[in-house]
């Protein structure tokens, strides 16, 4: 390995703790039709990729919030 890689450090800022740190974010829906049309939305896109239980997590969602029983 040539010199250069060695010097990386000098311009990289070399390793620290942020390096192994996961960011994570989330939001947050506070009005109930938008959440329920969220469920609705969410529970179509899981059924295509045929990921029923997030589907079913999904109705839940848009029956709870629309005020609706589940079918």
């Amino acid at each position: 390995m040539s010199g250069a890689g060695f010097r990386a450090a000098r311009y990289t800022g070399g390793l620290w703790v942020g390096k192994y740190l996961k960011t994570v974010t989330y939001q947050q829906v506070t009005d109930p039709a938008s959440s329920a049309r969220l469920g609705k939305v969410c529970g179509r896109a899981a059924r295509t990729e045929l990921f029923e239980g997030h589907a079913r997590s999904g109705d839940v969602r848009a029956a709870k919030y629309a005020g609706q029983p589940l079918t």
